[in-house]
C-alpha cells in the first residue's frame, strides 16, 4: 500500500435546522448511508439526528425479528446496500 486518502462531503449547509424543524415536529429521524460507521457517526453527530448509529452489515446475519428490534432503536445506519433501505423501511413500517 503506498497510501490513504480518507474523502469527507460536509453535511448541506442547514441540514442541522431541518433536521431540528423535523424532529420538533414530533417525526423520528433516521440516516440512512452507505458511507462507513464512522463518517455515518459524524454526520450524524453534525446534523443532530443521534449517536445510535449501526453497521447495517452486522444486522444481515440476525433473524428478522432481533434486526427489527435494532432498526427501531437506532438513529442510522451505515454501509447500507440499496436493497436495505428496503428492509428498513419495512421494519419500521410494522412499528408505526
Amino acid at each position: 500500500m503506498l497510501g490513504i486518502i480518507a474523502l469527507y462531503d460536509k453535511p448541506r449547509e442547514g441540514a442541522d435546522r431541518l433536521v431540528s424543524e423535523i424532529k420538533g415536529l414530533g417525526i423520528n429521524v433516521k440516516m440512512l448511508t452507505g458511507d462507513n460507521l464512522e463518517i455515518a457517526k459524524e454526520i450524524a453527530k453534525e446534523v443532530g439526528i443521534g449517536d445510535k448509529i449501526v453497521d447495517f452489515t452486522a444486522l444481515r446475519d440476525k433473524s428478522e425479528e432481533n434486526a427489527e428490534k435494532v432498526i427501531v432503536s437506532s438513529d442510522g445506519f451505515a454501509e447500507i446496500f440499496p436493497e436495505d433501505k428496503y428492509l428498513i423501511v419495512k421494519a419500521l413500517q410494522k412499528h408505526v
